[in-house]
């Protein structure tokens, strides 16, 4: 995805989306898209945009954060 695309999307993330909700392994949207690689990292900054909506310091099953 192109990031200045991205930037310059005039529209905002609803209110309902769960950012914290997990998988049978417990991991979240923000921990996929911080492990597959360079290719998410334009989701990664828009999941750091919402921040305050989302656990940071989640735990998988694993242990991973």
């Amino acid at each position: 995805m192109d990031t200045k695309m991205l930037s310059n999307c005039s529209w905002t993330i609803p209110k309902r989306i769960e950012f914290n909700a997990r998988d049978k392994n417990r991991m979240t949207a923000f921990m996929f898209a911080c492990i597959k690689g360079k290719g998410h990292k334009d989701i990664v900054q828009l999941l750091l945009d919402n921040s305050e909506r989302i656990e940071l310091n989640a735990r998988a099953n694993t242990g991973d954060t």
